[in-house]
């Protein structure tokens, strides 16, 4: 890992895991593109998103802690005085992220709100910029730039007549912002945990907040359906945990650059679930807009200072 960079050509075995490395990261990313699948029929039912963001935060750290419990219990050890870290991924950045994103989906379109979700790495550049002392570079700028225009077409702002409500605005980008908090938060984190233990206990954290703030005993009886189990279940394996594990096994085959273009694929995929599975309309500024936030992502993806930064930036719990 650290020795000099030789120009050479790529083996069988390089292309191989390079080909591994991008299939399971595209299907992580493509699971959580159809996240809004089951969000919309938890909404159907009568659960808010807060319910939701609880449901799959603690149904996460359930499941995970079943599974530590018999392959590694070190994951349920960490020093009191880290716990800062994980109240900042699981609770700032992961709740009001989830809470923002659900939302979003509820009030508008899966496609908008996927690509107003897609803002976090511009957030995620100028929060590091900002705190970490990063170089604000041409292609960051351009990235920036690019977002922008995405986000003012996906808006409506550019036509006549497709203006959307201020509160999915809010919503959308609050996704956005929530989400790269955690890159902010998790490069503390990094420093003494692994990333499976961070997402682990961000879960535990969120969870346990978002808990207080729900009705538990409405909560409780919604559960009893079986419909609602089953929907909840389907949110944290396919959703939640199957997509974790898919990425994160791809890291351990591509760089951090080429990953995140890869996951571009989670906002067309839920584009193609908002057109094809709920007949959502959209107009061709908005089109144009997503293609414009999701180009973005590549460029910052291609960007070598970004491409310094821990893989977990890209880690989605």
């Amino acid at each position: 890992m650290n020795q000099p960079e030789v120009p050479r050509k790529m083996g069988k075995q390089d292309q191989s895991g390079v080909v591994k490395g991008s299939l399971f990261v595209t299907s992580g990313a493509a699971l959580w593109g159809i996240i809004g699948i089951f969000t919309r029929e938890l909404n159907s039912v009568g659960l808010d998103s807060m319910k939701i963001v609880c449901l799959r935060m603690i149904g996460s750290a359930i499941i995970m802690a079943a599974v530590f419990l018999f392959t590694d219990r070190s994951m349920f050890r960490i020093r009191l005085q880290d716990l800062w870290m994980f109240f900042g991924t699981g609770i700032v950045s992961q709740v009001l992220y989830n809470w923002c994103y659900f939302h979003c989906m509820r009030i508008s379109s899966i496609s908008i709100s996927a690509a107003l979700l897609f803002t976090a790495p511009s957030f995620a550049v100028i929060m590091s910029c900002l705190l970490f002392g990063e170089r604000f570079t041409l292609r960051k700028a351009f990235s920036l730039g690019i977002t922008t225009a995405g986000v003012i077409l996906v808006t409506g702002a550019a036509g006549k007549g497709d203006h959307i409500s201020s509160m999915v605005i809010i919503s959308g980008i609050g996704a956005g912002f929530g989400y790269a908090l955690y890159s902010v938060f998790g490069r503390f984190a990094l420093k003494r945990y692994s990333p499976l233990k961070i997402t682990f206990w961000t879960n535990i954290c969120g969870g346990a907040f978002s808990l207080v703030l729900v009705n538990q005993i409405g909560l409780a009886r919604q559960l009893m359906h079986f419909n609602v189990t089953g929907t909840v279940l389907l949110l944290i394996v396919i959703g939640t945990i199957l997509p974790l594990f898919l990425y994160t096994k791809g890291l351990t085959y591509l760089e951090n650059g080429r990953a995140g273009i890869l996951a571009a694929v989670e906002p067309v995929v839920a584009t193609l679930v908002s057109f094809f599975v709920f007949q959502e309309e959209m107009t061709i500024f908005q089109g144009i807009g997503i293609l414009f936030v999701i180009t973005a992502v590549m460029i910052l993806a291609g960007d070598r200072e970004t491409g310094k930064l821990p893989s977990e930036n890209n880690f989605k719990p």
